[in-house]
This record gives C-alpha cells, structure tokens and sequence, in this order.
C-alpha cells in the first residue's frame, strides 16, 4: 500500500529501513528499556521520539513532514509505514531524487534517521555504517527473492569505496582520532553529514519538539529576519525547551553561515506573535548593537536561504526592504504589507526591535537577487528613459540596471533633464563602474534630480527599484561620451515600421490596459517612437479629452465651444472648418485657438487634413502648438508650421514674447491649390524635435537646442492651447487628432464620467461603441507606420434594478405542496447600455440565502422552476433574483415573500378512479402502501423523512388493477418519527405522513 500511494519510492527500501531498525517488528511502549539508557525506537520503521538531547527526533520530524500524528504512527502498525514512506518520498520531491540509482538515496536515508548529525570522525563512521546496513540488504540476492523487489545491481565496493574495508570489516577499533578495521584499513570521513533539510538543502534538521502548532491553511507570504542576542548553540538548544514557548523556522551561525532547521516551513513557528500564521523567520546569531556579527558571510548565507523561501512560496524577492537599518520599532520603522521580505521591528503589533540598525539591508537586497538582468548600451550618445520611455510612467516591483559601455569610451556624462519617482519608495542608483559593488555615485528618490553625472571611467551603471504601489513618470536624460567616433553612412531605411491594438472583446466597466505589437522591419532602423489616442463618443460624435493631452474633431456639427475665434471668419461648411476671409489686414493673420493640454507625454503628434485655396498672391496657413497665450498675435511662445501654396515651401518657426523667428525653410515642396493633403506634426518636448509630414512624407525637421533671445528656453516645455493661423487665402481643416507618446507595449486608460478620465462615456447602446484606441509608431528614419485602431465597450452602469418577484409561475403564492421543486418569476430589467445578458436565481430559507439553490444562470427568461431540491416541509424558501448586464454588471438582488413547503395529509383519493391506503399507521416494522387502479398506471413511490431526505424510490411497471408496496423499517434503518409517502399515478399525485414508533 505504501509503494501504491509513493510510486516514486524504489521497492525493497522501505523494507531494508524496516529491516535495519526493527527487523519488520513494531515496536511500542511494551519494549523493556535500554539498561543503558538508549533512546526508545517505535513502530515498524524504528523511529525516536525522544533522543535526549543526542539522537535527532526522526519520529517527530516524520510526523511533521507526513501528516500523521505521533500517536498514531506509535500506535498502527500501518501508519508507522505508510508515514516513513510519505516522508521519504517528500523529500525525493524536495531534493529532486527520481529513478533506480539507489546510490542517489543517501541524502534521503540520512535525513530520516535519527542518527546525530555531527560532523566528526566517529559520527561520519556510524551513519556510514547505517547506510551500510540498508544498502547490504538491498543486494542481497536472498532478500531480493523473499520480498519481490529487483536486483538494482549495488557494487558496496564501488559504492563506499575506500571505506568499504572498514565498514565491512569483523572487527573495528574506534578513538577519536582513528577509526581502523583488523586488515589494517583506516576508516576515512566521507563528509556525507552536511544533510539537506526537507525544506532548504543546506540546512541540517534539528526539529523542536513542542515550540509550533499548525497554520490552518493560512498562506505565506512575509520572512521575518531577527537575530538572536545570544549563541547559535544556545538558540538552537533553547527552541528545544519546551517552557521556551519560541521557534523560528532556521537558526543560522554568523561564522560560516551554518543553518538548522528548527520547524517545517508549513508548520507555524513562534517567532513574532499576531504576525506568525503568514510568515517564515530566521534566527541570526549576533546582537544588534554590534555589527560584527552580521558579516558578508551571513547575509550570503541568509540571502540563499530567503531566495529558496521565496521560489518555494511564490514570494517576489524584489519586496524586500533596501533601506537604511531601523533604530527600535518607532513609527519609520514600520513597513507596510508591500514590503515581504523585513525585520521583526518592521512588522505591526511589535516591541522587539531586532535585527537592529547594523543589519545591511541592501547589501542583503543585492544578495538576494543577486542575478539581475542588466541592459547593456553601446550607443555613444542618446536618450535615456526609465521603463516608461518618453510617455509613460515605469511599473511596479521593478529593478532594472543598465550599463553604459559605449565602444572607445574615456569616460561618460549624462545630464537628466526631469526626474520625478516615488518619495522614500522608488529609488535610482547611480554607480561609478560596472556592478553594483562599484562606487556609488548616489541614491536618488522623489524630484530631487541627480543633474549632471560623470563617469571617471568607462562605464556607467543605473540602478532602479520601484516598490509595489504608486508610479511616476520617471527620469528623461541625454548622455554623451568624449570617444572619437568614426561616422558611417547607414543603408537607406524606407520600409515604414507596424503597429497592431491587441483584439479588445470584453466589456470595460472601469480603468483598463491596452496593449500594443509595435515593430520595424528586419535590419531596419528600429522604432524611435510609438503613440497612442483615446477617444469617447458623446452618442453624437466623437471627441478626446484635451485635459488629458488627447484632441479630436471632425467639424460635423457647429463649431464646438472650446474653439475660440479671434480673428478671421471661421464657419463649418460641408463638414469641415472653413476660414474665408482673404483680402483685409486681419486675414494676414487669422487665427482660432483651442485648448491642450501637452505636458503629459514626452512627445505629441498632431494630425489634420489641410487645403489651401483663394485668389490671392501670398497664400499661407499653417498651425501653431505648444502655445502659451493664444490671445497675442503670434501666440506668446509657441511653435508654429507654415505652408505656403505661392511658392511654394514648408517653413518651421519659433515664437518668443509673441515674436516669430523662421528656423527652418524646406523650398520646392509641392502644394497644390484646392487640394487636400494630411499632415502630420510631432514634437519632442525633450530634445526639442520637429518633424513635419505631409501625406506620411517627412517634408521638413529641425531641432529647438539654442535659444534665441534672453528669457528664452530650449526648447520649450509647457504648452496650453493650439491655433490655426491663415494669410491671404481660404484655410480648409478637417479631423484634427492629437496622439500622445507611449511605452512600446501598452498605455493605461481610465474610465468614467467627467473630464478626470480618458474614456467619460458608456455605449448609448449595445451596438455603438463608446471608445477607440488608435496607435501610430515612426522609426529612427522617420519612416510613420499606418494607424491602427481598436473600438471598445463600456459601460459602467448596473442594469435597473428588478421591480417586484413572484412565488410560484404567475401570481404570487404563499405555500406549496412538492419535495423536490420549486418556482417563481419576475418583472423585466432593463439595461440600455449593454442590455440584459441573463437572470440569475438562488433559493434560500431566508430572503437573499443561497443554502438550498446556490446562483444559477436562467438567461433570458423571467420565469423558472428548479428541480432536483431536497425540501424540509414546514419550511419556507424564498426565491433571490438578480440580473446582470453585457458588461457583466449587477442588478441589486430582489427577494420573494417565501413559499412554505407542505406535505398534504388526510387526502386518501388521487381521482375518483384511484384509491390508496396506508396501513398500520402508526407502525413499528413494516407498513403497507397499496393503490387501486382502476385504469393501467405507472407507479412511482417515494419514501420521504422529516428533513425531506428521499431514503427509498421505486418506479413500477405499468400495473393493472392495484399496487401494493411493503417498507421494511429494519431493513432500511429507519428510526421512530414522522415520515412521508408520497404516490405518483401516471400525472397525479398523493402524499401521506406515517409514524414509526
């Protein structure tokens, strides 16, 4: 049965165990005591429960690790076995042991015996002599034959080589310094007693005995790291006392990083009071007050160990506490539940302050996640952005190194030009060299920038960590290197880069996530930028929210109020935005200027399909951004883009204090009167960048890095409104769309009304979506890629709650006769957003209890009869009733008013062609139910007790003339009380209560 339920273990080991120890005896408490004091083995596997002091508890620890208890393993012959072997076969899994190489099976066999695990001479022999015994036992032929398990071919020579002599020697003559056998072999140590634990390999196993209790299922989810203030022995020996009322779950020794295993991690130990159901401890041996103790050694030896408490427990190692040491338990030393990985005095409910201030926490974080992945940069100059790139803000639990190593370099500087993390969570880490043990050049956090930073050598690391709540924008910074550079032409990039919206089909009922597939071609020259824009539809027409840096309109309808018209004659004609005035002052300058917000993203990509066309002589139009003050003529500070028709040409200029200066001049570009073009604009607000497209064909580009004039800035960084501007001509505009800048693989989008959200409107029906997520990406060389979309559901609205529900199929009812169903219906929900998707229902014996009938879709209908109850007559159950909508949305829930189940009594007539009679009635052993059958029926008899329990059915053939049925009480067990029968007759029914008494 053993080998059954472990198919993992070899056959013959639990008997060559079982052989060593108690030659196939259980042994119990009837055994005659050691007369010289040996510790008492028990059961069929010879186990110790109390090896005092010197022999290690293997009954306890088998118990721990199996799942049965002690009592049980002494007292059942079967548990002792079956016990051993769901401990041997726990610790295969543990160790990764598998197969019939049996040779693989020692750590095993050791970890299981209760033999001391100290490591000297004489110890090394003894175990060596145990595993001698089991292994000889498994090659023996004879032992093979009788009880049927393989010859698994063991060379004891080979297996224990030089020490075979020895252990297989007559006679041997043991002292402290020598063990010898009588051919003059000498006895070797094997170093087979560094045993792995059941839970953590390096660990020796030393449970307590009485210093823990269950979890009762609460999951782990913290490590608590303590110290002891004392000894590693002296811990170690106190957990052991039974009046300590303490345990940790290791104890670990600061000179070598030595650790014992004191309670199974899936046991509670008791180590930290209100905190222990969901956490792991460690012990350190030291004192808080002196850092001598917590020396590079022991905080390797307890990262390792975490890092396996974190693999086995789903534990993120990232969460571990990085900060400075902690003075006492005052308030800064507490750390919320996002932090997993921390001091006693980090936790609630505490008055110990251990580890204390000397414990290096971020020497131990590096440690412990001490294989992290590091982005290498060889590129000699550039951008750099945190995770988030230029758009969006990093995530959480992050810890990202890149290092800078461009070819040739003497030295490295980085100037950042924002930086903006959370305050005392998120931190970067700026390191003169290329590891994390280089110099550290600073730690910085909140928007305290680290400016400009320079390398004394070739190398630059940047180390980030990010806790598990809260996200900033993050950092923007270029950088440069004082190598000589040799300069190359590359090959020509004119492929245009891709990008797809991830299929969006779920209903959104609040804030989501879109995902996006951006990519250049193969050799390409990779993808510079990628954006995105969110727009809602009004139920009327779509827009974007401008507080949120998006802008959308089509001029379908009148000229929407956030337009301000300051100069010029501006109307919506054939569903475009017209401007026709052309021959006074005021049409050398018209303009009409809305609000933007452009400060959110790194980068804004402004799209409109623009047409010159009029009789002048000097036709221009054109667009300003990043404005200021739109009510000044050339709008305060701001950029702006002309195309002029007579010509004609593309220019770029810059205004400061509302004076313009031309800054780029891009002759010869075709534009043809009368005739519609889509332009697109981007801008870095960064680096200053200006990229300017006209049917997806970059037309003209320059770079805003000097100023101009005293108090100007490059380039400039905030920006309010946007404008369009004519002279001398009819400026027709249609679809203007703002993107903004977004990491590579997805942007955040929130929902909700009002202009605090993205996406401010639910589908005005089932059909009409409510958002659209478009996507547009250009590589280095300029390349744009097609626009790609994702129309989206939302509602946020719970369908309307329903208005009244019914007992029964029609009018209401109050009580019913039946054992098995019940019925009711309900008024209609309405839902004009998503619509009703389906009704749910549950029967409970009070108003919203679902303990007859859990939750049970009944889709469309408002009607429902459930079948397959058990009912208590006597009892009233009532119906609960909800809806839910497309977006998976709720109703409230509505109650009935109950329905009593009743079993009717006194009725002896189905129909004038059917009586039934029940007879003795009260009866003691057997009772009669009979039915005359005046037509042919089929019969079906149903034996009911007083909880409504069906105890006996039976279903007739069709019977002719009568029926008749005898229940034995003895042969069903039935106890005195109260039951029913119940007759079926073809489509009629009769029900009668008898009494066994």
């Amino acid at each position: 049965k053993a080998y059954s339920l472990n198919p993992s273990i070899p056959i013959g080991v639990l008997e060559a165990v079982s052989f060593t120890q108690s030659r196939f005896a259980h042994l119990n408490d009837a055994q005659d005591p050691s007369c010289i004091g040996y510790p008492k083995a028990f059961g069929v596997m010879g186990l110790t429960e109390d090896g005092k002091g010197y022999f290690r508890n293997n009954l306890i620890s088998v118990s721990q690790v199996s799942g049965y208890s002690v009592d049980e393993m002494k007292l059942n012959p079967e548990a002792s076995i079956l016990a051993y072997a769901k401990a041997f076969a726990t610790l295969q899994q543990e160790q990764g042991i598998t197969g019939d190489n049996l040779e693989s099976y020692k750590s095993v066999f050791i970890a299981l015996s209760e033999l001391p695990l100290v490591n000297d001479l004489e110890n090394d022999f003894v175990m060596n002599a145990h595993l001698y015994q089991l292994y000889w036992f498994l090659a023996q032929g004879d032992f093979q034959d009788y009880y049927s398990f393989p010859d698994y071919h063991i060379n004891l020579k080979q297996l224990f080589g030089s020490n075979y002599s020895v252990l297989s020697s007559s006679k041997v003559n043991i002292s402290p310094n020598k063990i010898s056998a009588s051919n003059g072999a000498t006895y070797k140590s094997s170093g087979l007693l560094s045993v792995a634990s059941v839970d953590y390999g390096p660990a020796l196993s030393n449970f307590t005995t009485c210093n823990y209790s269950s979890r009762s299922g609460t999951v782990i989810t913290m490590v608590a790291i303590h110290d002891v203030e004392g000894t590693y022995a002296g811990c170690i020996s106190w957990f052991k006392n039974c009046s300590a009322s303490a345990s940790a779950h290791y104890v670990m020794r600061s000179s070598d990083g030595q650790v014992t295993q004191m309670v199974l991690e899936s046991n509670k130990a008791w180590h930290i009071g209100s905190e222990n159901p969901y956490t792991l401890g460690i012990e350190h041996e030291g004192y808080s007050n002196n850092a001598s103790w917590f020396n590079a050694i022991l905080l390797s030896a307890s990262a390792d160990l975490v890092r396996d408490m974190c693999t086995d427990n789903n534990i993120n190692p990232l969460r571990c506490y990085f900060g400075p040491g902690c003075s006492g338990t005052t308030q800064q030393c507490l750390q919320g539940t996002c932090i997993k990985i921390k001091g006693h005095q980090m936790y609630p409910n505490q008055t110990h302050s251990d580890p204390g201030p000397y414990w290096n926490w971020d020497k131990f974080y590096k440690y412990l996640n001490n294989t992290p992945l590091v982005t290498t940069v060889t590129t000699v100059s550039g951008n750099f952005y945190d995770t988030g790139g230029a758009a969006a803000n990093y995530t959480d639990d992050e810890r990202k190194l890149w290092l800078f190593k461009p070819a040739g370099a003497t030295s490295i500087s980085m100037n950042f030009t924002t930086f903006d993390v959370e305050n005392k969570f998120d931190y970067l880490f700026i390191y003169d060299g290329s590891t994390v043990n280089s110099p550290l050049i600073g730690k910085y956090t909140s928007t305290v920038s680290p400016g400009n930073i320079n390398s004394t050598g070739s190398t630059l690391l940047f180390e980030f960590r990010s806790d598990c709540a809260t996200t900033k924008t993050g950092w923007a910074a270029t950088y440069t290197t004082n190598a000589v550079i040799t300069s190359t032409v590359p090959t020509a990039d004119t492929i245009n880069p891709t990008t797809a919206i991830s299929s969006i089909t779920s209903w959104k009922t609040g804030n989501f996530t879109t995902t996006f597939t951006d990519a250049d071609n193969i050799g390409g020259s990779g993808l510079e930028k990628s954006y995105y824009q969110v727009l809602d539809y009004n139920a009327t027409e779509w827009r974007g929210n401008y507080n949120h840096g998006f802008f959308s309109d089509n001029f379908d309808v009148a000229i929407h109020p956030e337009w301000t018209q300051a100069a010029g004659t501006w109307t919506i004609t054939n569903n475009a935005l017209q401007q026709t005035l052309e021959t006074t002052a005021t049409a050398s300058n018209t303009s009409i200027y809305a609000a933007l917000t452009q400060t959110l993203s790194n980068r804004y990509l402004y799209n409109f399909k623009g047409k010159i066309d009029g009789t002048g002589t000097n036709r221009r139009a054109g667009f300003h951004f990043f404005i200021d003050n739109p009510t000044l003529p050339n709008r305060g500070n701001s950029y702006f883009v002309y195309f002029r028709l007579d010509g004609p040409k593309v220019q770029i200029y810059k205004t400061v204090n509302d004076v313009f200066y031309l800054k780029a001049d891009s002759a010869n570009v075709s534009v043809n009167a009368g005739q519609w073009y889509d332009y697109k604009v981007i801008f870095d607000r960064i680096t200053g960048k200006i990229n300017v497209y006209k049917d997806n064909e970059m037309i003209a580009t320059w770079t805003d890095n000097t100023p101009l004039v005293a108090g100007d800035v490059a380039p400039l960084t905030n920006g309010s409104y946007i404008s369009f501007r004519s002279g001398d001509c009819k400026w027709s505009l249609d679809e203007i769309k703002v993107y903004r800048s977004r990491t590579i693989t997805s942007a955040s989008v929130t929902v909700g009304a009002g202009n605090a959200n993205d996406a401010r409107y639910e589908n005005p029906n089932p059909t009409q979506n409510a958002c659209k997520v478009k996507s547009i990406v250009n590589d280095v060389a300029g390349n744009l890629s097609a626009i790609d979309y994702e129309d989206i559901n939302i509602d946020w609205t719970a369908p309307s709650n329903i208005v009244a529900i019914r007992d029964g199929k029609a009018a209401d009812i109050n009580s019913v006769v039946t054992s098995d169903s019940l019925s009711a219906n309900w008024n209609s929900s309405t839902d004009p957003n998503s619509a009703i998707a389906r009704y749910w229902y549950s029967i409970g014996t009070s108003p919203g209890a679902t303990n007859t009938q859990t939750w049970t879709s009944n889709w469309g209908d408002t009607t429902v009869t459930a079948n397959g109850l058990s009912l208590t007559p006597g009892i009233k159950y009532y119906f609960n009733v909800k809806s839910e909508n497309g977006a998976g949305l709720f109703s409230n829930v509505i109650s009935t008013n109950g329905q009593t189940v009743t079993i009717a009594t006194g009725v002896n007539e189905l129909t004038e062609s059917h009586l039934v009679s029940v007879y003795p009635n009260p009866f003691n052993q057997t009772v009669v139910v009979a039915l005359d059958l005046k037509n042919d029926a089929t019969v079906t008899m149903i034996l009911i007790d007083a909880l409504g329990k069906e105890i006996v059915t039976e279903i007739s053939k069709e019977s002719k003339g009568n029926y008749s049925k005898t229940i034995d009480a003895n042969h069903l067990g039935l106890a005195n009380g109260i039951y029913w029968v119940k007759i079926k007759a073809n489509e009629q029914e009769f029900c009668k209560k008898i009494i066994k008494q």
